[in-house]
């Protein structure tokens, strides 16, 4: 019989959910930024207010399915969530599978981490995904889960050689390693296998992120400068990773002292790595003196020419002349109106002979005949 009720409960829930759903979306099914807002508050009193009260009143598995129920909702919804709505009641579900997880006896924390395991690949959205991923990750540390746990994150882990996608199948195999590595690494007699994993997942930057950690860690940086250069050439095509290699490589060689190492990484970073950061860039200058650096930033000039960076490094050296030619050369008017302020004074004429330009150009294209 109490089951039955349960049911009976959740189907209420679920008529209600309809209904709200309904009340702000209407025939068109589609709820806009100015009903988002309150939307998610209705959605936010369900968990706090209903959910909650079945949690005090030790019905688990309606409060689990309930709080289930509300994340499908999110994931069939069309919404303009402009302001975050949607992750933040994620966030809230999240909240409260924790707190379950907290009052749950074995049996029912089972059925838990049996249905979220059953929807990873599963109905929902890759964003609404990771949720149950994290909650796999981040939960269920006893003992009867662990090695049920440790065959789901290796099986994982081997699917991800099938993804097609580079970006996505180094964010989530990268995810997976890391977690498989973690519960390798809590038991010395998995050693061995950690180092055959390690091996047959180099290719992926998380597991060599790691492997640099660990020798940083023991001051190894010679081993750490030969990883960091053999992942510049796997991960070639991604320009985010490059760029923290160089930076680590950076920093190794200034840790170490090796001021002519760091000072070529830092022009590698400047010129090609991460071309013309600015915070590199200042880096870079403060290894030369007044004089040299006059000389020096020429190459920077020269190879930089025609990118947004030289103008904001000629704005900050003063070179207004440098500044007010790229500006005058370049089409449009996005370059002419971020360093205005920088100009107007010196160049009123210049300036106005530009915008002047600039209105007759489009004159031109958007004008008929007629």
């Amino acid at each position: 019989m109490k089951q039955e009720d349960d049911e009976d409960e959740l189907l209420d829930y679920r008529l209600i959910l309809d209904a709200l759903v309904y009340e702000y979306a209407g025939d068109d099914g589609f709820i806009d930024y100015k009903e988002a807002g309150d939307f998610a508050n209705e959605l936010h009193d369900i968990l706090d207010e209903d959910v909650a009260e079945l949690i005090e009143k030790g019905k688990y598995r309606l409060a689990f399915a309930m709080a289930n129920q509300l994340l499908f909702v999110l994931n069939d919804l069309a919404i303009d969530d402009s302001g975050g709505e949607i992750s933040m009641v994620a966030d809230s579900i999240y909240e409260t599978w924790g707190r379950l997880l907290l009052n749950v006896n074995l049996e029912v924390k089972q059925e838990m981490f049996d249905w979220f395991v059953g929807q990873l690949d599963g109905r929902l959205e890759d964003y609404l995904e990771e949720y149950v991923v994290q909650m796999l990750i981040n939960e269920f540390n006893e003992g009867a889960f662990r090695q049920e746990r440790s065959r789901l994150f290796k099986e994982r882990l081997a699917r991800m050689d099938a993804i097609v996608d580079q970006w996505m199948r180094e964010y989530m195999g990268g995810e997976w390693a890391l977690q498989v590595f973690a519960l390798l690494s809590r038991d010395e007699s998995n050693e061995q296998e950690l180092k055959e994993m390690c091996q047959k997942y180099w290719n992926l930057a998380a597991v060599r992120r790691v492997a640099v950690e660990e020798c940083m860690g023991r001051k190894d940086y010679a081993l750490a400068l030969a990883i960091l250069d053999e992942s510049l050439e796997l991960d070639r095509e991604m320009p985010g990773l490059v760029v923290n290699y160089s930076q680590q490589k950076k920093e190794i060689y200034l840790l170490t002292g090796d001021k002519v190492s760091y000072v070529k990484q830092l022009w590698a970073l400047v010129l090609e790595h991460d071309r013309g950061d600015f915070a590199s860039y200042q880096e870079l200058k403060e290894q030369y003196t007044a004089e040299e650096w006059v000389q020096e930033r020429e190459k920077i000039f020269e190879q930089l020419s025609d990118s947004h960076q030289v103008a904001r490094i000629y704005q900050a050296e003063g070179l207004k002349d440098r500044l007010l030619a790229y500006v005058v050369n370049s089409p449009g008017l996005f370059e002419l109106q971020a360093f205005e302020d920088d100009l107007k004074e010196e160049y009123p004429r210049e300036l106005l002979a530009k915008y002047r330009q600039e209105l007759e150009n489009s004159a031109v294209v958007t004008s008929n005949r007629k």
